[in-house]
């Protein structure tokens, strides 16, 4: 399986080019999260000390969740990453970031349930 579910019909034509609207959304979809994703793990960070500066930045890694669940998440993560990255250190910043990830964990628990 290539990260994407065919209908049976597709299924037992295996092989043809030809798929059904339904599962060349569905593999077009998976195909766009996964260049996405990885243009951002090819994006680095300007400074990563500041990363040991807000252990909690951690939290906001996506690529152990499955995919539809990484679309959520990634978002918070360059958000993260920017606030870490452009905004003075500091008390107000360590508490933007603690609310950030709790708004995080509410999304992706949305998708979930």
């Amino acid at each position: 399986m290539n990260g994407f579910i065919e209908c049976d019909t597709c299924r037992e034509k295996s092989g043809s080019p030809t798929l059904c609207r339904g599962c060349f959304e569905n593999r077009k979809t998976i195909s766009d999260l996964k260049l996405k994703v990885s243009s951002l793990e090819k994006k680095k960070m300007k400074d990563p000390a500041k990363i040991h500066l807000y252990p909690i930045f951690k939290y906001f890694k996506y690529d152990h969740l499955p995919e539809h669940l990484q679309a959520v998440s990634k978002p918070f993560s360059e958000l993260a990453e920017t606030f870490l990255e452009d905004l003075p250190d500091g008390p107000e910043k360590a508490a933007g970031l603690r609310k950030l990830l709790e708004a995080k964990d509410c999304f992706v628990r949305a998708m979930i349930q």
